[in-house]
Formats: structure tokens, sequence, C-alpha cells
């Protein structure tokens, strides 16, 4: 049983490069040559705004400042969405929506 793990990584890594060589990996937003699949290069990750605390508890959009733990936006209060809550990493904009 043991041996199968290395066997499968060693299979994976083969496969990795096999796929590497014939379509190398190209940034998702600008299609420069990257090291990893499906990754941003250093440029297009700089330009992308990380959406950091405050944000509103129900939608995630980011607040000018901080108005307490569970604070939930105008936007949320006044349509209410479906879910009870959702939270993205980096705003949409020009950056991210390539």
């Amino acid at each position: 049983m043991l041996a199968s793990a290395p066997m499968a990584s060693v299979a994976h890594s083969l496969w990795r490069g096999l796929t590497d060589l014939v379509a190398p990996p190209h940034c998702l937003s600008c299609h420069k040559p990257v090291g990893e699949p499906a990754s941003l290069c250093s440029l297009c990750w700089q330009k992308l705004r990380q959406i950091d605390e405050p944000v509103c508890d129900v939608r995630g959009i980011p607040f000018a400042y901080d108005r307490g733990q569970g604070a939930v936006s105008e936007e949320a209060r006044a349509s209410p969405p479906q879910w009870d809550r959702a939270r993205a990493a980096v705003a949409f904009d020009e950056a991210s929506r390539p």
C-alpha cells in the first residue's frame, strides 16, 4: 500500500511535465509564461485590489470604516440576497475581470 503513493506522485509529476512541455502554463490574465498552471504573473497579481476587513457580513462589500462586528451594508438590507454570506478575496474590477 505504501509504495502506491510514491508511484502516484511520480506519475503525476511525469504527466505534469508532459503537459507543461506541450502547453506551458500562462498567466490567466496577460498570458505571459508562469511557473504554475492556473496562476497569475507577479505584475497581474500586484494589480489586484485585495478586499480586507471591514466588510459587510452578508455581501462582503468593503466598508470605508469599521462599523463593528456583524455589520450589514445598506445594499444587503434593501435587497437581501438568497444566501447567508458571500466573501471575495479581491474586488471585481478591470484588473480582476480577465
